[in-house]
């Protein structure tokens, strides 16, 4: 849970709660009361972009590996940052896409066997070739 002061307000608040619908919600209410109550209890964080201005190139490179190893779905997101520019994009060619990110994508979303919606794919009657 992060709540942003500015000099007057809250100025914007950020959770991972599932049940988030915008504005405030219980969570957020219980933090503010928390800190009135016991601020002690409420830690004061310096932004995201603070804490990596100065930080271990080598450092952040192992956090980004290890922030996608636990999160697979926002790998093709982190791909994508680091290999396209304004000046790669070109609505005339053809599109490219990495073979591990899509294996991860589909290893990711589709069921596994034993789980419902698991299709054995040697049982289906399309045969798909790969061409070498």
């Amino acid at each position: 849970m992060t709540i942003e002061f500015d000099d007057a307000d809250v100025a914007r608040t950020v959770s991972s709660c599932p049940y988030d619908h915008g504005g405030i919600y219980k969570h957020r209410v219980v933090v503010l009361l928390t800190y009135i109550r016991d601020p002690e209890w409420v830690s004061n964080c310096r932004p995201i972009a603070e804490l990596i201005a100065d930080a271990n190139p080598e450092i952040l490179q192992n956090l980004l590996v290890e922030l996608v190893d636990s999160h697979p779905e926002i790998a093709d997101w982190v791909e994508t940052c680091l290999t396209t520019t304004n000046d790669d994009i070109d609505t005339n060619s053809s599109v490219s896409a990495s073979l591990d990110s899509i294996r991860r994508q589909a290893n990711h979303v589709l069921p596994k066997p034993g789980q419902r919606g698991y299709t054995d794919p040697t049982l289906t009657s399309t045969n798909w070739s790969r061409k070498d």
